[in-house]
């Protein structure tokens, strides 16, 4: 097929029926979704003004109370992992980081010994992060289970520390230095400390971690900028938006980074990126328009479906609500990069994997790699979704 008969064949066109959004609010005044895995989403509920860490196993007003206890005090849900949440309840107006394991009698206390408020953020397998304030400042923390196996992730030298994201034995966070932040990544010890601080900025802070891929912001000139990193500083690579008035980076799963790009002062909207600027997906353009403002905060991918948990503003109810956006790609199988949309990137991208040999290219599944998967993908790409 020759290159003017090819490049008459690529019309672009949207595959936004690949994404859903359900909305998990129910009856009462506000709900969060903060944390998302392959099949549960946490967060909150405010209950009549008082706020209740929530457990969703399943659609709008499907959510499980976790909060542990006395209805005066409160709780949050941050992040979930394989069956175990993480936040913290208040007790006797002592904060504490808090682990379950889907009922709120489950609740086990992770506050280390001598310390006056702790939070955890992050959950990944066996391992829990956040922070904890003792005598000297907030310690950026790692605990595997009970508040006994506390770790203190605190570099020497640093006032204050916090760790918010954990994947694949790596804690992320931010470290204060010289009184600004340094985002900052950990191994499981304050030694293994590594400054991810982009040399451009005044200050940063790292959020999320999972394969090797490290999220956060970076203040640059002024403006927040959603950041990624790799392991180093020298990695760092921008994802603000060109046009965009601040943007951060909050979660990672699979090369897939979520969070929030902010369009105005008063307008927000939930973002996809993929590595790099240039591939920021508008999340706000799939819910209702009765949504002013949306923001992301965790996402889940095995690779090919897509689960992301935020929340926006909705006008008609004037209150903020848990939001869960699904992508299931297998709709439309010729848009190759998985971004809701069938565009010329999909058919670059197809080439750069057919011309590597990779099996997915086999886009006829006849165990081959031969011209007759490139004319049916340019077939299916032709056709559209």
């Amino acid at each position: 097929m020759n290159a003017l008969v090819l490049a008459s064949t690529l019309a672009a066109s949207s595959a936004n029926a690949q994404w859903a959004v359900t909305n998990l609010h129910d009856a009462l005044l506000e709900t969060r979704g903060l944390g998302v895995d392959a099949t549960q989403v946490v967060g909150m509920r405010d209950w009549l003004g008082i706020t209740h860490a929530s457990l969703w196993n399943g659609g709008p007003g499907a959510s499980i109370d976790l909060h542990p206890t006395d209805p005066e005090d409160w709780s949050l849900a941050f992040d979930v992992s394989g069956g175990k949440q993480v936040g913290f309840a208040e007790i006797d107006q002592v904060s504490s980081a808090a682990l379950w394991s889907g009922t709120g009698r489950s609740w086990v206390n992770l506050n280390p010994a001598g310390s006056s408020y702790s939070v955890a953020y992050g959950i990944d397998g066996t391992q829990q992060v956040g922070f904890a304030t003792l005598i000297g400042g907030s310690r950026a923390s790692l605990w595997s289970g009970t508040a006994a196996s506390w770790v203190d992730l605190t570099p020497a030298g640093a006032n204050d520390a916090y760790a918010f994201g954990v994947g694949g034995g790596q804690q992320v966070g931010a470290v204060e230095i010289l009184d600004k932040d340094h985002a900052c990544l950990w191994a499981g010890s304050a030694t293994s400390f590594v400054d991810l601080h982009p040399a451009v900025a005044s200050e940063s802070t790292a959020l999320g971690v999972a394969g090797g891929q490290q999220v956060g912001w970076a203040r640059i000139a002024g403006l927040s900028h959603a950041s990624l990193w790799s392991g180093t500083a020298a990695s760092w690579i921008d994802l603000h938006p060109l046009t965009a008035r601040s943007s951060f980076a909050q979660a990672v799963s699979n090369g897939v980074q979520v969070g929030d790009v902010g369009l105005t002062a008063a307008i927000t909207h939930a973002a996809l990126w993929r590595g790099s600027a240039g591939t920021w997906l508008d999340l706000h353009q799939f819910l209702p328009s009765d949504f002013k403002t949306s923001f992301a905060r965790d996402v889940w991918t095995d690779g090919t479906t897509i689960r992301i948990v935020g929340f926006g503003l909705n006008t008609t109810t004037q209150r903020y609500e848990a939001l869960l956006w699904t992508f299931a790609p297998a709709v439309c199988p010729a848009d190759y990069n998985n971004d809701g949309f069938l565009t010329f990137e999909d058919f670059d991208a197809f080439v750069v994997s057919f011309e590597a040999g990779e099996a997915r290219s086999d886009f006829n599944a006849d165990g081959f790699l031969t011209f007759e998967d490139f004319d049916a993908f340019v077939a299916a790409f032709d056709a559209g979704c």
